[in-house]
């Protein structure tokens, strides 16, 4: 699958020019190579933790919340867990993937790494971006269904 990119010279063109890395860029790539590789492997932890936690409330979750009434849906929060854990899975990947070209970029100095580094980090900004959009459209009908569903919630005061 081709991805178009406007304004973008073809490599066949004449009107193509070479890009060079300056030294300072190279080095700067590779000097927050080490954050990339940490941000992306924490965020694996993370998704770890939250199909872990997912596994206990489907296992253990009728033992916890056997006493609590209100809590009878908690399957629910297993689910809600392991959507967020594929979510998150998702840019830390990209991120991952990231690292990995410049690792490779460092090594043989090959300019289809870079490329590589960009493609990647440029789907994980999209994919942040987009999802950044639908959290901002969900938060507003979230609140508004909860404020509504309020009514059947009374507060009793001591």
């Amino acid at each position: 699958m081709a991805e178009e990119i406007e304004n973008v010279p073809n490599q066949n063109t004449a009107t193509y020019k070479e890009i060079v890395l300056e030294p300072e860029a190279f080095a700067r790539l590779i000097k927050v190579k080490k954050w990339i590789y940490f941000l992306s492997i924490l965020g694996f932890i993370s998704i770890g933790f939250m199909v872990l936690m997912a596994l206990v409330i489907i296992l253990f979750g009728s033992v916890f919340f056997s006493e609590i009434p209100e809590a009878q849906n908690f399957q629910y929060f297993s689910i809600l867990y392991l959507v967020v854990a594929v979510v998150y899975f998702i840019p830390s990947k990209y991120l991952y993937n990231f690292g990995k070209g410049i690792t490779q970029l460092q090594s043989t100095h090959d300019s289809s790494n870079l490329t590589y580094s960009v493609v990647n980090i440029s789907k994980m900004f999209t994919f942040m971006s987009i999802f950044t959009i639908i959290m901002f459209t969900l938060y507003p009908i979230i609140i508004l269904i909860f404020i509504l569903s309020m009514e059947n919630f009374p507060i009793n005061y001591p």
